[in-house]
């Protein structure tokens, strides 16, 4: 009996260790098998046999496929099934008055595992200007009173192009990227601005700087900044602004979304 006994603990042990070793392979290669929805925004009557983009999957081993589960409208869409690559089938369909969104379902595979990818397209408006509208997080910009106009921590550096400061000799703001000193018609160059917010901005009217204000009453005003060579707009509050030829001014702005 004790014979038995030993010989049904070790066979119950071979087969939990099996079951466990099943379990985990398993559970890692769920973990190892990665996939994200896709989206994108295209303007309308793109080319035939475009591609758009590639399902965002990867995986650390095994080998992915992708199907084409469903689409609306149908055949607008193709989906290789080795590389996940998304291909304009009826570039015809691509029309904002009949489908200002393209749909589509994605099972991707590895193996015994799959997960559903969702695609989004969105088809831009064309009776609506195609620029962009910052509305991220506020951000608020100080530059103290006689500080250097010329040292970066007293630039609003927003792109490339546009950097804000104003100097301690009066005056406006200015571009320091693009000039030297703040030109009362002109500055800040590269900008224009309206009175209002974004969420209106259909029916603002772009200016420069001092046309659209007065900087002595710009404090707790609502403008809109247009950075004209990124094509980026963006909402405005300045918070402080210094008389008597100090220099200092301070506002709030909306960041990149």
């Amino acid at each position: 009996m004790r014979i038995n006994w030993i010989f049904f603990v070790i066979v119950v042990t071979v087969i939990i260790s099996c079951v466990n070793n099943s379990m985990e392979e398993s559970l890692f290669k769920e973990e190892d098998f990665e996939v994200n929805d896709f989206r994108l925004f295209i303007d309308e009557n793109p080319d035939q046999g475009q591609i758009l983009g590639n399902i965002d999957a990867s995986t650390k081993e095994g080998q992915l496929t992708f199907t084409l589960d469903s689409q609306s409208p149908g055949g607008a869409i193709e989906v290789d099934e080795n590389s996940g690559a998304i291909t304009i089938a009826d570039a015809s369909l691509f029309v904002f008055a009949d489908n200002p969104e393209i749909t589509a379902s994605v099972t991707v595979k590895n193996g015994t595992n799959e997960k559903n990818v969702e695609i989004s397209i969105f088809i831009n408006d064309p009776g609506v200007p195609n620029f962009t509208i910052w509305t991220g997080s506020k951000l608020t910009f100080l530059k103290q009173d006689g500080a250097d106009a010329g040292e970066a921590t007293n630039q609003d550096r927003i792109t490339d192009n546009v950097w804000i400061t104003r100097g301690n000799g009066g005056g406006q703001i200015f571009n320091i990227k693009e000039e030297s000193e703040a030109n009362k018609a002109s500055s800040p160059k590269g900008t224009e601005w309206a009175r209002g917010t974004t969420e209106n901005i259909a029916n603002l009217n772009f200016v420069p700087f001092r046309d659209a204000i007065a900087p002595k009453n710009v404090v707790g005003e609502n403008l809109v900044l247009h950075l004209i060579t990124d094509d980026v707009y963006l909402d405005v509050t300045f918070l402080s602004w210094t008389q008597d030829k100090r220099g200092g001014f301070s506002y709030e702005r909306s960041t990149e979304n």
